[in-house]
């Protein structure tokens, strides 16, 4: 075979690939907008949960502790974790983290 005919031949199951992976996202999403018509307005997820998903979203996995630090900074009510000593944070979540983990509350509707 010469040259271009692998050129193309390559050409031509790379654009069968895509086509079968852009016809799966449409099912997804389809699948994804049932889904959700059918669930309550406001999903509760665990902080595990939010970590994955911001993970997925931000590129980076908060530590609950982050999550913990902004909940209070927006006025979310807080539970006393178990393993928290005194009043103040060991950890608190970096400002440039900040925007990213509001952000999630807002999708989930954990706030306006």
């Amino acid at each position: 075979m010469k040259t271009d005919d692998w050129a193309r031949l390559l050409a031509y199951v790379t654009g069968l690939i895509n086509q079968q992976v852009l016809l799966r996202n449409e099912y997804l999403a389809a699948e994804n907008r049932i889904l959700r018509a059918q669930l309550p307005k406001r999903l509760r997820l665990t902080d595990p949960q939010r970590c994955t998903l911001a993970e997925q979203h931000h590129g980076f996995q908060p530590k609950t502790c982050w999550i913990a630090h902004c909940k209070e900074l927006q006025g979310v009510p807080l539970r006393k974790a178990a393993n928290r000593r005194g009043k103040e944070r060991l950890d608190p979540c970096p400002p440039d983290k900040r925007t990213a983990i509001i952000q999630a509350f807002r999708r989930f509707g954990m706030l306006p």
